[in-house]
């Protein structure tokens, strides 16, 4: 066999080991079929508290987390708090140098209630970081080294593979096996990866992409069923207190080595005889070191400037509106061969809509409870097939009153639940396609026959039923004409009203 062969080979051998890992992930942890839709979608947590000292606090979120009915928690691996001194051997997972109690129990916590787990390395420890960091750069941030951050990550994945145990045997158990690590956060942002720009010059992807390629590389060497999520890009760029911030559809194509073409030729007619716009095309950027390597493209498609629906002004920003303009580029780059094969899913691995309370700028809680249930429908309709929300429980008050995620669970910080819980639990949307016709759009919080029903004068008539799996998403249309009240109930579990207008 020739060195080309070879190549083919093993590569197919990659794509296939990825495949099986992502198959075997979303049979464990989704439970979802799709009745009435092509894909399933996958909720999750996370939740600074959920690392907390306290056994306490984190068994209540965690037992939280599961009546949710997610099944997804994002943990913080701070490499700086882990590895405050250079260690004499990083690949270790039980170096001296490291400390890992911030990340431990809380690992074992949420593997022992079957919660999948995806631990987010982020935040450079000063040894790691560029030599020539400014003391305007956010500590952390600036050039924190690949070939270092490759080192920890083999150590992470190690210590969280299954088998590895911290105090030998006899004592504890072994560390359980997570599924997912996410290199960085907010990659695009200068407030956790600097500098974003060099002069006018784009600088941040290109140098992201070595850290993140180094860092596959190094997980897979030690766990190749493990799933590499690539950090998530925040929604805006722009001018910002910390430098300039790279917009997320354009660090995207950088990142992914692809630029937009417009295809050529006359548009061609669609169905019904009316002409189609030709859509873009993307071809391999000239000059970038590609492929790109991991598993999954991440996405925080948060919303500050109105409601889910409400679009981005810049048409490089990706908000709560606009996930598909990153599915559009991730398309293009698997279409163009710039990543590593396959096709990837999508995550929004972190969205939240503030309420009052306990935030003065929040939205009322029942309106807070619709956006969430409309942020989830659009992420699935975007592409995304697992949706993290901030914060399980309100964290504080925020006293600025600004919008900064602190009221943005889906219960109070006293524990009682929000309209928002039920909203994420058996989220129910409906939309108007035309006069004529609804969509209506959930997720099943529980198995059984399923009905859709309609408020006619006094009383609610069901206009559709079906037979669902727990975990179910379902999209169907209806013949209704006219301003609506919606809802869903199966099992006993019956969804928020939905005022369609």
């Amino acid at each position: 066999m020739g060195p080309g062969n070879r190549r083919t080979d093993n590569s197919s051998k990659r794509r296939i080991t990825i495949a099986l890992a992502l198959s075997a992930f979303f049979l464990l942890t989704a439970g979802t079929s799709t009745a009435s839709a092509a894909r399933g979608l996958l909720t999750g947590f996370a939740d600074f508290s959920y690392q907390s000292a306290d056994p306490a606090i984190r068994s209540s979120l965690f037992d939280r987390t599961l009546e949710s009915g997610a099944g997804l928690v994002r943990l913080n691996v701070p490499w700086s708090g882990v590895a405050r001194v250079s260690p004499p051997d990083p690949a270790n997972p039980g170096s001296v140098a490291y400390d890992f109690s911030v990340v431990d129990p809380a690992v074992r916590d949420a593997r022992a209630r079957g919660l999948t787990v995806m631990l987010n390395v982020s935040g450079a420890p000063s040894w790691a970081e560029g030599s020539d960091r400014p003391a305007s750069a956010t500590p952390g941030t600036w050039k924190p080294s690949p070939t270092s951050l490759a080192a920890f990550m083999r150590a992470v994945t190690a210590r969280y593979s299954g088998g590895f145990d911290p105090d030998g045997p006899g004592v504890t158990p072994p560390l359980p096996a997570i599924q997912a690590i996410q290199v960085w956060n907010e990659p695009n942002l200068p407030d956790h990866l600097a500098p974003q720009y060099q002069g006018p010059t784009p600088f941040m992807p290109d140098y992201y992409r070595r850290m993140l390629n180094d860092s596959y590389s190094a997980v897979k060497a030690v766990n190749p069923s493990m799933l590499v999520v690539t950090g998530g890009t925040g929604p805006y760029g722009g001018p910002s207190l910390q430098g300039p911030r790279s917009r997320p559809v354009a660090f995207d194509r950088l990142l992914l080595c692809v630029r937009q073409v417009r295809k050529t030729g006359k548009s061609k007619k669609g169905k019904k005889g009316k002409k189609r716009k030709n859509r873009a095309r993307f071809i391999r950027a000239a000059g970038c070191d590609a492929p790109t390597n991991f598993d999954v493209l991440a996405h925080h498609p948060i919303n500050t400037s109105g409601p889910p629906t409400q679009h981005a002004f810049n048409k490089d920003d990706a908000s709560s509106a606009e996930l598909g303009r990153i599915a559009l580029v991730l398309r293009g780059a698997e279409h163009a061969g710039t990543v590593s094969g396959g096709r990837h899913p999508i995550w929004a691995t972190e969205m939240w809509w503030d309420s009052n309370p306990p935030n003065s700028a929040g939205s009322p809680l029942a309106r807070q409870a619709r956006w969430i249930e409309q942020a989830l429908y659009l992420a699935w309709h975007g592409g995304a097939s697992a949706v993290i929300n901030l914060l399980v429980r309100d964290a504080r008050a925020d006293s600025s009153g600004q919008l900064d995620g602190s009221g943005s669970g889906i219960y109070l910080s006293n524990g009682q639940a929000k309209p928002s819980a039920t909203a994420y639990r058996f989220p129910f949307v409906a939309t108007r396609h035309n006069r004529k016709t609804l969509g209506v759009w959930g997720r099943t919080p529980a198995a059984g026959r399923l009905a859709i029903q309609r408020r006619a004068r006094h009383r609610w008539v069901t206009v559709r039923t079906l037979r669902v799996r727990s975990g179910t998403v379902f999209a169907l249309r209806l013949g209704l004409r006219g301003r609506q009240l919606l809802r869903a109930h199966v099992a006993g579990v019956q969804s928020l009203v939905w005022k369609q207008k």
